[in-house]
């Protein structure tokens, strides 16, 4: 018992050394080959998202928008709601940046959206008024416009698309309420009297004495009145010559065409570029819009806009989060 006692040392150290050896023998030994993983299916690009977070989308989107690019910001946006859809600042931007781009029909969701949490935000009420009036929700249209404010230039927006509107119902009496013409002798706002004048001719009412009037208040004055004048006086005397406005759609698109002809820097710009796609989303066919009309038509060599909030170092990070991340947003072919 003794002796064995005393070996017990040396067998522990010499078991230790085997099993160590074991080790470094087992390690050393080649792998065994593994079968590569394989996809259960092809994965579209679409669905790639390169690593990029909602926070990678909108840095891009902000890059893009600077860049003058709105298709591209307009995906980076909606990527990044994707990932943050409770995102009110990304809402706004997506639903400005897809009515830029004449996408009024998509922008819906986002103008909603946004009406939940500001009800009497301007843009998002003009949008949904206007995909409203486009499909014959007249009476939606006014409603919804109603909460605007009634002065200034909201407020001229606000009342003649109410009286386009109250024209698409048929009611005249309606229209020229929501323009001011029913309050008294006095002479009306030049503009809200040509309103009122076209609304006699489009919806079946009075043109002549409507012409008549708006000639003997504003007759000297050049330009667009002399111009209905003369239209509608060729048209009674019976020449083949196009009416002035063809309908209530074409009567509210060419307001928003002339107010966006004189929107045409920085934040006015893309006010103008807003009332440019919302008039042709109304009439299509009138070529006072041109082809299209969106955030890539700056003209050569006009310098990118700063990068509000991104600092010198992300905006380098910016621009390949754009390229990285496009699979993501599917940007179209500007990069």
């Amino acid at each position: 018992m003794q002796r064995a006692h005393k070996n017990q040392p040396l067998l522990r150290t010499m078991a230790g050394r085997a099993l160590g050896f074991a080790i470094i023998a087992v390690a050393a030994a080649p792998a065994a080959p593994q079968s590569p993983v394989l996809p259960d299916k092809r994965i579209d690009i679409s669905e790639r998202t390169w690593g990029v977070s909602g926070a990678g989308h909108d840095l891009a989107a902000r890059k893009a928008e600077a860049d003058y690019d709105y298709p591209n910001a307009a995906k980076f946006y909606e990527a990044a709601l994707g990932r943050d859809p409770n995102n009110l600042r990304l809402r706004e931007k997506a639903l400005f940046l897809l009515v830029a781009e004449g996408r009024v029909a998509d922008a819906k969701q986002h103008a909603r959206a946004v009406l939940r949490e500001k009800p009497s935000e301007y843009l998002p009420v003009l949008t949904t008024s206007i995909l409203d009036f486009a499909a014959g929700r007249y009476e939606q249209a006014i409603t919804q416009m109603a909460v605007l404010d009634n002065t200034g230039h909201v407020g001229f927006i606000r009342r003649v698309t109410q009286a386009w509107a109250a024209a698409g119902m048929g009611d005249l009496l309606a229209a020229k309420a929501a323009l001011g013409l029913n309050s008294g002798p006095e002479v009306p706002n030049q503009l809200l009297a040509i309103q009122g004048a076209l609304i006699e001719d489009v919806a079946g009412g009075d043109p002549a004495k409507a012409y008549q009037d708006l000639d003997a208040k504003f007759g000297d004055t050049p330009g667009r009145i002399r111009d209905l004048i003369a239209n509608y006086q060729e048209r009674a005397a019976g020449k083949d010559v196009p009416p002035s406005v063809a309908s209530v759609g074409d009567g509210l698109a060419q307001i928003f065409a002339s107010f966006a002809s004189g929107l045409t820097r920085g934040q006015n710009r893309d006010l103008g570029l807003t009332y440019t796609q919302l008039g042709r989303y109304l009439a299509p066919e009138n070529e006072q819009f041109g082809a299209t009309a969106g955030r890539s038509d700056v003209p050569p060599g006009t310098a990118p806009r700063c990068c509000a909030g991104i600092r010198p170092r992300q905006r380098k990070l910016a621009a390949i989060l754009r390229c990285a991340g496009g699979a993501v947003a599917q940007p179209g072919t500007r990069r």
